[in-house]
């Protein structure tokens, strides 16, 4: 009895954490915070003492300090991450700053954050959009809301029938270790599926980011603008 406690527990445990693996690497893409980047621009003479023009719409509060993205070895691949850099401007006219040349590891101009949905601290998930992509619209984002929020009552009722669908195919999976590998093996077909469609189904699941919270997305309050 005692072993069929914890081999039951075990399969619990397993399928909750592909559950909860396929659930955080969406949460992970939709937290991703959108920003636009430059690259210093440089004259001839600039380039030949090593300095580059960028906007100082790229200083936030801080002005010596400047974010840069840089691409990083992550837990689901290559990610993107902002940093901080140190940056002094030595002049600034009009709303562009002279800067000494800012170069990454590989000899090429680094990307610096000029814009970003939210304020943005050291280590944070980005996504870069072109010039102007990710500046959208405010009823562009209000129609995607609007219609996110129609399609909400389905995607509950999908996601109920694919955890019961779960939970059967636990309770299935259960029976392995009283040697019933037929319906065991059905029960562990029937959670991949589900995992499957529950990855597929998330991928479709598009949230403008401005209408997340700024830092957890089960920060409730985050939500109060919906």
């Amino acid at each position: 009895m005692t072993k069929k406690k914890i081999w039951n527990a075990g399969c619990v445990v397993l399928v909750l954490l592909l559950l909860c693996t396929v659930i955080s690497f969406h949460v992970e893409r939709l937290m991703r915070i959108p920003v636009e980047v430059v690259r210093g621009s440089q004259s001839e003479e600039e380039k030949a003492m090593r300095l580059a023009r960028i906007p100082l719409s790229c200083y936030g509060e801080d002005p010596s300090t400047v974010f840069y993205v840089e691409e990083q070895e992550g837990l689901f691949g290559m990610e993107l991450v902002a940093h901080t850099k140190e940056v002094w401007p030595i002049e600034t006219a009009e709303d562009m700053a002279l800067v000494p040349e800012q170069l990454d590891d590989d000899g090429l101009p680094l990307q610096i954050v000029r814009w970003s949905v939210y304020p943005l601290e050291d280590g944070d998930l980005v996504v870069v959009q072109e010039d102007g992509e990710s500046r959208m619209l405010s009823g562009v984002n209000a129609e995607q809301l609007q219609e996110l929020k129609k399609q909400l009552p389905g995607m509950a009722v999908c996601l109920f029938v694919l955890l019961a669908f779960m939970a059967l195919g636990t309770w299935n999976l259960f029976h392995l270790q009283s040697r019933a590998y037929k319906r065991g093996l059905a029960g562990a077909v029937i959670i991949l599926a589900c995992l499957g469609i529950l990855w597929a189904g998330l991928w479709t699941l598009e949230i403008p980011r401005e209408y997340l919270p700024p830092e957890y997305i089960l920060d409730v309050k985050g939500y109060v603008n919906w």
